[in-house]
């Protein structure tokens, strides 16, 4: 092909092989960069409440309707101990209740206080001006279409299995010290 050949026209059928491999590997090259200046993001987000990014997204799950703590643990991919860790830090700040479920005396019942749901509102309206504020540039369709792309990304895992996980959940989770960590080794 010569210097004033034009490339070929994009396929609009399955993608080869080496499409996918360049798509992912220049995916893999910008996700790195993103996943820390959303980080560096977050942390600010949540520092003003003396948070972690995990108790975030906790408050995020529990408004969103998680009840219980085995929930918590299956989309977190954290342990029990992990997850009342990050409840116990809650609780101490007077922003989570646990209470006996009254259907199973057996269980525990998660609930925001009234303090709980401000922060969570507060927390929330942060993250969305950020969010706003980054992606003013971006064309709406581009948007849409990266929506749909973090749905497909958040029910999938490494292993075809698909993982639980909640789409409307606020925010990404991080460590504090940017090493990347799992909600078990955060809570500890």
């Amino acid at each position: 092909m010569s210097d004033s050949t034009p490339p070929p026209a994009p396929s609009h059928g399955a993608p080869s092989d080496d499409d996918l491999a360049r798509a992912t590997e220049e995916l893999a090259q910008l996700t790195l960069p993103l996943m820390w200046r959303l980080r560096n993001d977050t942390l600010r987000i949540v520092e003003p409440e003396d948070l972690r990014p995990a108790h975030s997204l906790v408050l995020e799950l529990i408004d969103s309707g998680m009840q219980h703590p085995k929930q918590l643990a299956e989309v977190l991919d954290a342990s029990p101990p992990a997850v009342s860790s990050l409840l116990g830090d809650l609780e101490g700040k007077g922003l989570v209740s646990r209470d006996v479920d009254p259907d199973d005396r057996r269980r525990v019942l998660l609930s925001l206080t009234d303090g709980g749901r401000a922060v969570r509102g507060s927390l929330r309206e942060r993250w969305l001006a950020m969010m706003q504020s980054r992606l003013a540039r971006v064309d709406v369709d581009d948007l849409r279409a990266v929506i749909r792309v973090y749905r497909t990304l958040i029910h999938a895992s490494p292993d075809g299995a698909g993982a639980a996980a909640n789409a409307d959940a606020a925010g990404p989770d991080g460590g504090d010290d940017g090493r990347a960590r799992s909600p078990d080794a955060e809570a500890s």
